[in-house]
């Protein structure tokens, strides 16, 4: 009740088609996706409207991103007005990922052993309920599927 009444700010009156906006974060966000580009990137905007580029800035959260000039490699994302350069090492990406992808090959090579011992074991497979002995083999042949989609993409 005692506060001061807001004043206004031109900069915080945005004439901008925000349907636009939103597509083009979407579309970057899918890019970037699509790429698999981490954390580690920068960017150059090429967006004449301040408001425009405020909002999008803020939204993709870039401030710290910006950047005046491309490196490795660009990759380019338009929508109507809108454009940003994505600037990014992938080697760095796909060096994460094949460290990624090497762990969990170990351990699905860890479970499949496991199981399969676990299966050779005509005792449990005597004593055991049918329905966990089923489900121990449906997961078996899960893990086996997955292991060879992982080795594909490793090679």
């Amino acid at each position: 009740m005692i506060s001061k009444y807001p004043e206004y700010n031109k900069k915080d009156v945005f004439t901008t088609n925000i349907d636009n906006v939103l597509e083009f974060i979407t579309m970057f966000r899918n890019k970037k996706a699509e790429l698999g580009i981490g954390s580690d990137y920068s960017v150059i905007i090429k967006i004449d409207d301040e408001s425009e580029r405020r909002i999008v800035t803020n939204m993709l959260k870039l401030g710290d991103k910006i950047s005046k000039d491309g490196e490795v490699g660009t990759v380019e994302v338009k929508y109507n007005n809108l454009e940003i350069d994505i600037v990014y090492d992938n080697n760095k990406n796909l060096e994460e990922e094949k460290e990624k992808l090497l762990k969990d090959k170990e351990n699905l090579e860890a479970s499949i052993a496991r199981r399969e011992k676990l299966l050779s074991n005509e005792n449990y497979v005597a004593k055991a309920p049918k329905e966990i002995v089923n489900k121990e083999r449906e997961s078996l042949e899960k893990e086996k599927n997955l292991l060879n989609d992982i080795l594909g993409r490793l090679n």
